[in-house]
């Protein structure tokens, strides 16, 4: 679909001041011609004066406005458009988070999709504005979840992959690596929760989802860098649903991308195993893996 013209402001400021000097012509020479009429009163021709400046000032009216609400009819209709065809594959609302009041309202939508879950997914880099008791931000929902059963699945960026490296160099100015990722935390979720589940990926790693059996809310990554750090841009919230034949939902689509990244993902315990060295320097000595694996493995033994 072509986009919608702005009206030309030279052509319309030219047309208005035309316009404008018409209604202000014929302004002007009705009252003279009323006044006129009304000392000889002449109240027949008074009235034909009235109602010819009456439709007159009218149709100018209309010929002022028309290229006007001719635009907002057109952005309206195309404003309908975009909203059909993105909430015919599960869109539902679009937070740009460069506005506060904005994160807030996403913050408070994706509280609500918490406390409705069964089971949820999170794919991110440091996932600390949902685990982390620090930040609090969402994490006093997650938890009341799982104490009710419900399964966390965590997908996590490597934090020594090189892509990490790459993030971390950009949004720190090279000067230490990403502050809110935290071996401790994940260690102390694992070993809280039997219905947590934790792996690790290097790579492909696109963007922040977070979701449960119902919605979804995906912020995009990249690597643009506004007053030295990465800032997000916008966030994206899409309803798990059925399409017709030969489309497939926004949600749907991402699932996909998740359980895909999940498939080429490492386990929390063999990641601990093969990094050994480099995350003992990171966590306190005292803190050690509750192993579920050696556990699962001596049952079936």
């Amino acid at each position: 679909m072509s986009s919608i013209e702005r009206p030309r402001l030279s052509v319309s400021r030219r047309r208005e001041f035309v316009l404008a000097g018409l209604e202000i012509f014929v302004f002007l020479l009705t009252s003279g011609l009323l006044a006129y009429l009304s000392e000889i009163h002449s109240w027949g021709s008074f009235g034909v004066i009235l109602f010819v400046a009456l439709i007159l000032v009218v149709l100018l009216t209309i010929l002022r406005v028309g290229p006007v609400a001719a635009y907002l009819r057109n952005l309206e209709r195309r404003e309908f458009e975009l909203g059909q065809r993105f909430s015919s594959l599960g869109g539902a609302k679009f937070y740009n988070m460069q506005i506060a009041e904005e994160q807030n309202d996403r913050n408070e939508e994706t509280q609500r999709v918490i406390r409705g879950a069964t089971v949820m997914y999170l794919l991110a880099n440091s996932a600390a504005s949902y685990v982390d008791p620090g930040i609090w931000r969402h994490w006093p929902s997650v938890r009341d979840r799982l104490n009710h059963g419900a399964t966390l699945n965590i997908l996590l960026l490597d934090p020594l992959s090189e892509d990490k490296r790459v993030r971390d160099q950009l949004n720190t100015a090279g000067e230490a690596p990403d502050s809110k990722f935290k071996f401790p935390v994940f260690i102390e979720l694992y070993n809280t929760f039997q219905n947590v589940h934790i792996r690790f990926v290097r790579e492909n790693v696109y963007c922040s989802l977070f979701f449960s059996q119902d919605a979804m809310f995906y912020d995009p990554y990249h690597l643009g860098r506004f007053h030295d750090r990465i800032e997000r841009m916008f966030c994206l919230k899409f309803l798990s649903m059925e399409t017709g034949t030969g489309t497939i939902s926004y949600y749907a689509v991402l699932k996909r991308h998740f359980d895909a990244l999940w498939l080429m993902s490492t386990d929390f315990e063999d990641y601990f195993d093969q990094n050994s060295q480099i995350i003992s320097t990171l966590i306190p000595s005292s803190l050690t893996i509750r192993r579920r694996h050696r556990i699962r493995d001596l049952e079936e033994g």
